[in-house]
C-alpha cells in the first residue's frame, strides 16, 4: 500500500495549507479549522495606516486593511498634546505595532512612534549635561512617582526631587538626567 488517495468528495473538505521546500510535502487540512483561524500579516514593530471606527475617552479603536482589530490608548495618539479621541471617528492614521494581546486578538499600536521625526525626546539624546531646559509643573509631588514637569517641546519628565514649594504651572530650569526616546519614552530631570 503505497499511500491512500482521496476520493473527490473528501478532497472538497480540504485544503491545502502548505508546501515545504523540494521535498513535496503537502499539508491537507479541514476547512472547518481554516474557518476558525485567523490569518494576519501584521507583525510587530510594522507601521500601518488604519481607519478609526470606535472612539472612546481612553483611546480609540481601529481596524487595518487587513480587517485586524487595532487599540491604541490616548497617551499614544500624540507626542505633546492630548488629543481628543472622539474627532478621530472615520480618520486615517499611521501607527506603529507594538504588541499584541492574543487573549482579545487585538493589537495595541501608537500613533506617536510610527512618527519617529516629530519624537521631542531624540533632541535631548545628544544634549551637553550642563544645558538647561525651561520646565513647567504639570503634576504635584508623590513620594514614588516625584514631579511631572512638561518641557517647552512638550516633552514629559520627572523631577525626582523633593519639593514642597513648587506650585503647579510653576516655571523652573532643569537639566537631563536620563533620557529613553523609546516606547516608555521619558526624561529624568534635575532642578538648576
Amino acid at each position: 500500500m503505497k499511500g491512500r488517495r482521496m476520493g473527490k468528495a473528501t478532497r472538497a473538505h480540504h485544503f491545502v495549507l502548505s508546501l515545504r521546500g523540494g521535498g513535496g510535502h503537502v499539508a491537507f487540512v479541514p476547512l472547518l479549522l481554516l474557518r476558525n483561524m485567523k490569518v494576519t500579516m501584521l507583525k510587530i514593530g510594522d507601521e500601518v495606516e488604519v481607519v478609526v471606527h470606535r472612539c472612546e475617552d481612553y483611546g480609540v479603536f481601529a481596524r487595518s486593511g487587513g480587517g485586524e482589530e487595532i487599540f491604541v490608548t490616548a497617551p499614544e495618539l500624540s507626542w505633546s498634546q492630548p488629543v481628543n479621541t472622539h474627532e478621530l471617528l472615520g480618520k486615517k492614521i499611521t501607527v506603529k505595532i507594538l504588541r499584541l494581546n492574543s487573549a482579545e486578538d487585538i493589537w495595541a499600536a501608537s500613533a506617536r512612534h510610527a512618527n519617529a521625526v516629530s519624537n521631542p525626546y531624540r533632541e535631548f539624546l545628544d544634549a551637553p549635561p550642563e544645558k538647561k531646559f525651561r520646565a513647567k509643573v504639570t503634576h504635584r509631588w508623590t513620594p514614588k512617582l516625584g514631579i511631572d514637569v512638561r518641557l517647552d517641546n512638550g516633552a514629559r519628565g520627572k523631577l525626582l526631587e523633593h519639593d514642597e514649594n513648587l506650585k503647579l504651572g510653576e516655571i523652573i530650569l532643569v537639566r537631563i538626567v536620563e533620557v529613553d526616546p523609546g516606547v516608555a519614552a521619558h526624561l529624568v530631570v534635575q532642578r538648576v
